[in-house]
């Protein structure tokens, strides 16, 4: 009846075929109900009505995107953030996220930063204070 895909450990539905969506709009153009139709092809009859209103709408009931690119959240602000980290090397990743807040009034976690500055090239390695000063 209905297609499960198992990603990254949770259970997600897949769209229904377009062949399917087109015979139940054909069966709803020849003046059946939103029921009947529903129980003819074994869907919801509330996904019957959406692909119907969607036809009625749009003139097709075509599977939409799923999911997409998201842009982050810093990229705007690539070369700031390298200006920062070029003038103040030993800033920790908890200062620059307070600083991300307060001067560019972005808000990202710790590991979100640095993911994105991984992905920019910085390199983000500190020294602890144990190692910076050589041995007597």
């Amino acid at each position: 009846m209905y297609e499960i895909a198992e990603v990254s450990n949770t259970l997600r539905m897949r769209p229904f075929s377009e062949d399917l969506r087109e015979r139940i709009i054909a069966a709803k153009q020849a003046g059946r109900s939103s029921a009947e139709v529903a129980r003819q092809f074994a869907v919801g009859r509330r996904t019957v009505e959406r692909y119907w209103e969607r036809y009625q709408e749009k003139g097709h009931c075509q599977i939409g995107q799923i999911g997409g690119h998201r842009q982050p959240s810093l990229a705007e602000h690539e070369k700031t953030l390298t200006a920062w980290l070029t003038a103040q090397p030993d800033l920790t990743l908890e200062e620059l996220r307070a600083r991300c807040q307060k001067k560019l009034k972005v808000t990202i976690s710790v590991s979100g930063l640095w993911y994105r500055l991984q992905a920019l090239g910085l390199s983000f390695k500190k020294k602890d204070a144990r190692r910076r000063a050589g041995s007597s």
